[in-house]
């Protein structure tokens, strides 16, 4: 019988052979070191916030954030695993911190730093455009026929008559039609003016 004993081993409670190799001792292990270890959760969640927040910047569809997601729940898992509550709340308060940061950061990346404000106003009532017929003002693009002009202390929106006016020359307005404004250089009015 003791010679029976010495060829046994234990295996998850139950005897194996010696030559035999136990099926769970070897995952079973490395599993449970990873869990209840509270340094390798902190290095899962790190690992975690680092492939979150590379996912901002590369282009993997989703693949960095995936992977960085289920680092840190494995890492939080762990703390809850290991009795540690109070880590594993933080860290469930640090995630969610950091993801909204990182959303953040993100929708300030992709949106424009710097708001176009014009320091003029642009006119937009149709009724007043009708008294701008005979106004002078000033380009402040080119027309290719259109483009924008300075006129009566705002910004228009205006068109040429199919010739190029470069930018700071001044217009006279021609004709109001609805909301285009129709207007030639002062030049050519003079010259127009003059084959007549």
């Amino acid at each position: 019988m003791a010679a029976l004993s010495l060829s046994l081993r234990e295996c998850d409670g139950r005897p194996i052979r010696r030559n035999e190799k136990c099926p769970r001792a070897r995952h079973g292990k490395s599993m449970e070191t990873l869990i209840s270890d509270p340094f390798v959760s902190i290095l899962f969640i790190t690992f975690g916030f680092a492939l979150l927040f590379s996912e901002l910047f590369i282009v993997s569809f989703g693949i960095l954030g995936t992977i960085g997601t289920g680092a840190a729940i494995f890492g939080i898992f762990g703390f809850f695993h290991q009795d540690r509550i109070a880590l594993g709340v933080v860290a469930i308060i640090t995630t969610v911190a950091f993801v909204v940061f990182s959303i953040r950061f993100w929708l300030k990346k992709i949106v424009l730093k710097e708001t176009l404000t014009p320091n003029i106003a642009v006119a937009t009532d149709g009724d007043a455009k009708a008294d701008l017929v005979g106004q002078e003002g000033t380009t402040l693009s080119e027309l290719r026929p259109a483009g924008l002009a300075y006129i009566d202390g705002r910004k228009q929106d205006v068109v040429s008559r199919g010739q190029f006016i470069a930018e700071g020359v001044t217009i006279r307005v021609v004709d109001v039609t609805g909301n285009r404004i129709v207007v030639i250089e002062q030049t050519a009015e003079v010259e127009d003016a003059a084959a007549n």
